[in-house]
């Protein structure tokens, strides 16, 4: 029985880390993230755009951007450049 359950925890600790290492909860849409995209015509700042995450919905930049819009599926945020 302790066998089985030693088996289990190890099993999954392992698929945890093989889905952080490959970054899968990202991929698969499970948790929010955010790509830089080409900035608007004459705007010299860093434009994200965030993609809603099946669990976590829109990871939130306030504080270091600015929210511009939404559309369906993504949030569109103004940063300044410095912000990493």
């Amino acid at each position: 029985m302790v066998a089985k359950m030693v088996f289990v925890v190890a099993v999954a600790v392992a698929l945890l880390v093989v889905a952080d290492r490959q970054d899968v909860v990202h991929k698969w849409g499970v948790v929010g993230s955010c790509e830089v995209v080409r900035s608007p015509a004459g705007d010299k700042n860093e434009w994200r755009a965030c993609k809603e995450g099946l669990f976590t919905g829109f990871p939130t930049l306030v504080g270091d951007c600015n929210f511009q819009s939404q559309t369906r599926g993504y949030q569109y945020w103004r940063c300044s450049r410095s912000t990493s």
